[in-house]
């Protein structure tokens, strides 16, 4: 879940309401980036992993909103 993540952040630097609405959004442009990477060198596996998290975070979302 994202509230470790949340807090974690917030220990060290407090998140706006913004940011902290915006970060799932930002974790699956990353997996959807790894995706690409792992699709680009035929990395089967890898890719699947982060197709994987990538829809797992874009569902996962609209729980916190």
């Amino acid at each position: 879940m994202y509230t470790y993540l949340i807090d974690g952040y917030n220990e060290l630097s407090p998140l706006s309401d913004l940011e902290i609405n915006f970060l799932p959004d930002l974790m699956n442009a990353i997996e959807l980036l790894f995706l690409t990477y792992w699709n680009s060198v035929g990395n089967v596996e890898e890719s699947e992993k982060a197709k994987r998290l990538a829809m797992w975070i874009f569902k996962e979302k609209f729980y916190l909103r």
